[in-house]
């Protein structure tokens, strides 16, 4: 993450720091050839996306409070990979269909009622952009309604 204090981190920094996590977990978890469970799929999901919903968060906060030309030219360079990444997870017919399969199992899973209600809250954001978008209308709308 960027050194020192959140005013203090570079755009360039943060641009670097998002393309870097901006990488796509979401594939490698949909093409894993073992049998979905919660940590191979709702576990590393998550885990997977904590370091970009930081620098979302650190990029959200700086651009409002310390915004700059330079920081407004990292938005725009950074709003398609960032859209990018949201279709990764909510667009990924593969993935959907593990978490499918666990919210199916969920109650002979033995989740705590965290594990449980991550599992429930992937899966309706999920299935929220599954019904709202067929595939012929896929877009980045649906990433920016339910983001990572």
């Amino acid at each position: 993450m960027c050194d020192g204090p959140p005013d203090r981190a570079s755009t360039q920094e943060v641009e670097q720091e998002v393309e870097a996590a901006g990488g796509r977990p979401a594939d490698a978890i949909a093409a894993s050839t073992e049998p979905p469970s919660f940590a191979n799929t709702v576990a590393a999901l998550d885990r997977g996306g904590r370091a970009l919903t930081a620098l979302e968060h650190l990029f959200s906060t700086l651009s409002a409070s310390a915004s700059s030309p330079e920081l407004q030219a990292v938005q725009r360079r950074m709003a398609a990979p960032l859209a990018a990444h949201a279709n990764a997870i909510y667009l990924n017919a593969p993935l959907f269909a593990r978490l499918e399969r666990l919210h199916e199992q969920r109650a002979a899973l033995g989740l705590t009622p965290e594990q449980r209600r991550l599992l429930e809250r992937l899966h309706l954001d999920k299935t929220t952009c599954k019904e709202k978008y067929d595939d012929k209308k896929k877009n980045d709308e649906c990433a920016n309604t339910y983001p990572s």
